[in-house]
C-alpha cells in the first residue's frame, strides 16, 4: 500500500512538472540574444524565429533561413521538435507558427542571412507584397527549406 501511494505521488508530481513546461515561444531580447545556428546577435525585429522542443527548450534564430538550416541539418531530431515560430514582419512583436505563416522569397528582401525570406501572418498582405513591392514568390515551409538547402548546402 505504501509503495502504491508513493507511486501515485510521483506520478502526480510528474504531471504537474510536465504541465509547467511552456510550449509557446518566448520573446527574443534583440541586441542581446544570439542565434542558435549562426551565433550572430539577433538585432532585426522583422526576421527573428524560434524552435520549441518537446521538452520545452527554446532555440532562437536571427532569421528564417537559420531556423530552416537548424532543422535541415538535424541539429535537433525532428521527433523532438514541438513547434517552430517566425516573426510576423507586419507585427514584429508577435510570432506565427510556421504551419500558418505566409512566406515570401525575393531577391529584394534584405534578410539577415541574405537568402531573401520574410513571413507574414496575413496571407492577403503576403500576396499583395509579393506581387508588388517585393517582386517575390509565396512559398510554403517545404519549398523554403529547399531554397535554403540550395543556397547554403548544395555546394558541398
Amino acid at each position: 500500500m505504501k509503495t502504491m501511494c508513493m507511486f501515485f505521488i510521483a506520478a502526480m508530481f510528474s504531471i504537474i512538472i510536465a504541465g509547467c513546461i511552456s510550449t509557446d515561444p518566448e520573446p527574443i531580447i534583440y541586441g542581446n540574444n544570439n542565434c542558435d545556428y549562426c551565433k550572430m546577435t539577433i538585432v532585426d525585429r522583422s526576421f527573428g524565429a524560434e524552435l520549441v522542443t518537446t521538452k520545452g527548450k527554446k532555440f532562437k534564430f536571427d532569421s528564417i533561413e537559420c531556423l530552416a538550416a537548424f532543422e535541415i541539418t538535424g541539429t535537433i531530431d525532428k521527433t523532438n521538435i514541438l513547434s517552430m515560430w517566425v516573426t510576423d514582419a507586419a507585427n514584429p512583436e508577435s510570432f506565427i507558427n510556421t504551419r500558418h505563416a505566409s512566406f515570401i522569397f525575393s531577391k529584394d528582401i534584405r534578410s539577415p542571412m541574405s537568402v531573401g525570406l520574410i513571413a507574414y501572418k496575413s496571407k492577403q498582405t503576403a500576396d499583395s507584397l509579393a506581387a508588388s513591392s517585393l517582386s517575390g514568390t509565396i512559398v510554403n515551409w517545404e519549398q523554403l527549406t529547399k531554397i535554403v538547402t540550395l543556397a547554403w548546402f548544395n555546394n558541398k
